[in-house]
Order: C-alpha cells, then sequence, then structure tokens
C-alpha cells in the first residue's frame, strides 16, 4: 500500500476510533436524559436515524445506512485513485472525513442511528464525528484549491515561481513518499 494510503487510513483509524470511544461515554454516562451543561454547548444524547441535519430520518434504518456505506466506499474510491496527486492539506482533510464518516456509519450498524451529543440550542446536535467531517470538507476544499493553483503555477507558459505555502507543503509530501511535486495520471 502506498505510503500516503497508509497515513490517511491510519489517522482516520484514530479519529474513528476516538470517536466511538467518546460515545460510549456518552451512552454510558446520558442515557438516563440527564444533560451536562458547559456553556456554550450542553451534552445531551439524541439519536439521528438520518444523514446530516436528520435528513432522510423517514426511511428505514437499513435504506440510509447502505447508501452511507456506498457514499463513503466511492469516496474512498476516489481517495485510492487520486492520492498520489493530493497535497499535505487534502490528505490531512481526507483522513479527518474518512475518520468522521466511519464513525458515523459504524453507529447505524445497531440501527438506533448515530449518536449525537453536543447541544447549542441554536444549531443542530452533533458529535466529534461530524465536526471531523467539516473539518475534513474544509482542509480537503482548501487543499484541492491550492493544489490546482499550483499545477496551473507550474503549467507550460507560466512564470515557475513557487508561493511559500507550495514550498512548505512539498517537503513534507517529499517526506512521506518522496513525491516531487508533478501531477501523476494515476
Amino acid at each position: 500500500m502506498r505510503p500516503r494510503i497508509v497515513l490517511i487510513v491510519t489517522i482516520a483509524a484514530l479519529a474513528t476510533l476516538t470517536d466511538a470511544v467518546v460515545k460510549a461515554l456518552v451512552v454510558a454516562g446520558l442515557s438516563d436524559g440527564s444533560s451536562i451543561d458547559l456553556g456554550l454547548v450542553a451534552l445531551r444524547l439524541t439519536y439521528n436515524p438520518g444523514i446530516a441535519f436528520s435528513l432522510g430520518s423517514w426511511l428505514p434504518p437499513m435504506v440510509v445506512t447502505i447508501v452511507t456505506g456506498v457514499i463513503i466506499s466511492a469516496g474512498f474510491t476516489w481517495l485510492l485513485l487520486r492520492a498520489r496527486s493530493l497535497n499535505s492539506v487534502s490528505i490531512a482533510g481526507s483522513a479527518l472525513l474518512l475518520g468522521g464518516a466511519l464513525g458515523n456509519f459504524v453507529d447505524r450498524l445497531d440501527g438506533k442511528g448515530v449518536v449525537d451529543y453536543f447541544h447549542t440550542g441554536w444549531f443542530a446536535t452533533f458529535n466529534f464525528a461530524d465536526a471531523l467531517i467539516t473539518v475534513g470538507v474544509v482542509l480537503l476544499a482548501t487543499g484541492l484549491l491550492t493544489n490546482r493553483t499550483r499545477q496551473v503555477e507550474s503549467a507550460p507558459g507560466s512564470n515557475g515561481r513557487r508561493s511559500k505555502w507550495d514550498k512548505r507543503t512539498s517537503s513534507v509530501i517529499k517526506a512521506v513518499d518522496g513525491y516531487d511535486g508533478t501531477a501523476s495520471s494515476e
């Protein structure tokens, strides 16, 4: 397996494990209906049978689980095909996104729905995996956009300058697997 994929899968596995431990603690401590006020948020146990923001909560749990599994599989396939051309920001985003998605997917397997516990009163109740997904999407998008900029700057006819960001990320990428910064057609 390529070093980049190993790195992504390792980070994703650690994120998924952390999410599972936190959810187990929340279920054990708050299944009696109690809540813990933390100021801006309160810890309150709820189950989301749908997808984000309870969309699709009217569907049978197995349908939501299958659809979620297909989406995760498609995303992971894309990641396998694109891993070599991803910069370090995209790699971090991919790992967090995958870890969060897997954390919520594991929750769905029992048919109850996803364990949510961060309750704000002004926003949807969410969990650690949801936060990982959100941060992962932002990092992945940022990395893809900066990678696209780097490819355009290094294209024939450009002035060939490299940004400070590109110089920093390329040293990390080279340390991971010797990637030289050129796009591949894998």
